[in-house]
């Protein structure tokens, strides 16, 4: 597995809350990322929210078509098609993610932030589920320089 940080967009439906046949609740949404803007190149990738309570408060934030970046371990599963091409099936395990909207001037604003992500204990977890003020900056203020600047899609 691999650790990755995606900024894209939401497929056209919104995140679903769904249950295993133990019961436990997870998050399930599709994201593309744009690869070549001149070509309207897209990756699509499936993600999905393993933390129950996490799960449950970005279900009611993760909006089909909304602007949003995932971070979390990355997997492929192949398959061969039937005409012998190899497909990659990308599939992502979300540590955190955020959902951002555009300001109503055309301008990109973080409107979410990570959120509180809840720990398994029923606590908060720091770092990058804390929101750091009003604009959803990344954990510390790194990252994408403070997130004062617009979003790179």
């Amino acid at each position: 597995m691999h650790q990755a940080s995606l900024i894209g967009y939401v497929g056209a439906r919104d995140a679903e809350l769904k249950e295993t046949q133990n019961g436990k609740k997870f998050l399930s949404f599709s994201m593309a990322v744009t690869i070549n803007r001149r070509e309207k190149e897209s990756a699509w990738y499936d993600v999905t929210v393993w933390n129950e309570a996490y799960a449950e408060m970005l279900a009611q934030r993760v909006k089909a078509k909304s602007p949003i970046t995932v971070i979390g371990r990355m997997t492929g599963v192949y398959a061969r098609e039937k005409n012998g091409n190899i497909s990659v099936n990308h599939k992502i395990s979300a540590d955190a993610v955020q959902v951002s909207a555009s300001a109503p001037s055309g301008q990109q604003e973080m409107s979410s932030g990570w959120g509180s992500k809840p720990s398994n204990d029923g606590g908060s977890q720091g770092g990058w589920g804390q929101q750091q003020g009003s604009q959803g900056n990344w954990g510390n203020g790194g990252g994408n320089g403070g997130g004062s600047d617009p979003i790179p899609f």
